[in-house]
């Protein structure tokens, strides 16, 4: 009974450890919350003091300066815009440039395409000239070597009818000599052995008629042969003139193919140089209507430019001005900005007292937990005791109520004995 007595005051001792306990827990958590609402109140009370009115006038002259200078860089975009467009038309007029020169350099090269065509006709001119030359000459000459045809063709009529006239001298002293001889021997004849005085002096006279006609026959046969010999030579004449006739009229008759040639290769080039011709005067006509364009976007452009310039020494100015009020506004605003500062570093310094305070809170809230921790497992270790108690109470129970019967029934033996 007495073990059993003292098992109940431990339980009861554990029962207060537990309820001291669960007190300790509460409190901790209230000291908790109590310290998180604390450091609320401190951040609420920093932020109410860092945005006070004179701030919000800061920022608001702040904002007007920042949308200023956002319209100032918006009038500079634009006028970036404008001086990229004046800059694209510069390179476009630069563009137009360099085609005024590919354009010339073509020009340039036409001409250069012109120039073995320009010496080609010089060259043709020359050719032809000196081709009417030779055919002059060789047609002077071909008159000159008809001329001297003609005359070796009368020459040689002439000494041909002289040949044919002393051919027919020449039959007739034959003729004669033959007649001659016929007398001379026929005087022979009938006077041999008569009178021979006067046959002889007839025989002697023919015999003289007879060398004259011999001497008349050997000069008829030289001038025959030297005739003949002549007319060879005449006809030798008259051949190598037909052959350098012939020769003429074949170098004629080239020289015509030549010209021919030449006149159609000439008609060919001419209208190669007229295409070309045209050709020059279109880029010409492109060149200056280019550099019509060219002094035009020069024009608008130097417009262009006068007028950026203007608006860039306006645009300085305003920036200069600009400047001077944002150097004004910037100290001011430093000025400002220094009591600002203050202000900020005296909430900073209160922030971090509230800090400080909050993190000896936080450590007293950490030694709560874990006091609380502590408290928790020995609760639980005390409630593994409390249970084991109670085993043990209930079965000390059922031992005392074995005892209480055993008494009852011992009291009633008693009481059956007594």
């Amino acid at each position: 009974m007495q073990e059993q007595m003292e098992k109940l005051e431990d339980l009861r001792e554990t029962i207060a450890r537990l309820d001291s306990v669960e007190g300790e827990k509460n409190r901790a958590i209230n000291e908790r919350s109590e310290i998180k609402q604390v450091a609320h109140e401190a951040n609420m009370k920093a932020r109410d003091e860092i945005t006070p009115r004179k701030s919000s006038e800061l920022y608001a002259e702040v904002r007007t300066l920042k949308e200023l200078l956002t319209n100032k860089q918006e009038d500079l975009k634009i006028k970036d815009k404008n001086i990229s467009s004046l800059k694209l038309e510069l390179e476009k007029a630069k563009s137009y440039n360099l085609k005024i020169a590919v354009n010339d350099a073509s020009s340039g090269q036409v001409k250069e395409r012109f120039s073995p065509l320009k010496a080609f006709k010089i060259r043709l001119t020359d050719w032809l000239s000196n081709f009417k030359r030779r055919v002059q000459e060789l047609e002077d000459e071909l008159e000159n070597r008809k001329l001297s045809e003609s005359k070796i063709f009368d020459a040689w009529l002439s000494k041909s009818r002289q040949f044919e006239e002393i051919k027919i001298e020449l039959k007739e002293s034959l003729l004669e000599i033959a007649s001659l001889h016929e007398k001379l021997e026929s005087l022979g004849t009938s006077y041999n052995g008569k009178i021979k005085s006067p046959a002889e002096k007839e025989i002697e006279k023919i015999k003289s008629e007879l060398k004259l006609a011999k001497e008349n026959e050997k000069i008829v046969s030289s001038k025959a042969k030297a005739l003949k010999d002549e007319m060879s030579l005449l006809k030798n004449g008259m051949k190598l003139a037909n052959e350098a006739e012939e020769k003429s009229r074949r170098a004629l008759d080239d020289l015509t193919l030549a010209l021919k040639e030449v006149a159609s290769e000439a008609s060919e080039a001419k209208k190669k140089l007229s295409a070309k011709q045209l050709e020059l005067g279109l880029v010409k006509k492109e060149a200056g209507d280019l550099k019509d364009f060219i002094k035009s976007t020069k024009d608008r452009y130097k417009m262009f430019l006068d007028e950026a310039k203007k608006e860039t020494e306006l645009y300085r100015k305003t920036t200069e001005r600009l400047k001077l009020e944002a150097d004004e506004a910037l100290s001011a605003w430093n000025g400002k900005e220094m009591s600002f500062v203050v202000c900020i570093k005296e909430v900073q310094e209160e922030r971090d007292l509230a800090l400080h305070e909050a993190t000896k809170l936080n450590e007293s809230l950490k030694a709560s937990e874990q006091r609380s921790n502590a408290a928790r497992e020995e609760n639980y270790k005390l409630r593994d005791i409390l249970k084991k108690a109670i085993n043990e109470a209930n079965v000390a129970k059922a031992a005392g109520d074995v005892a209480r019967q055993e008494n009852c029934q011992l009291k009633d033996c008693l009481n059956i004995t007594g």
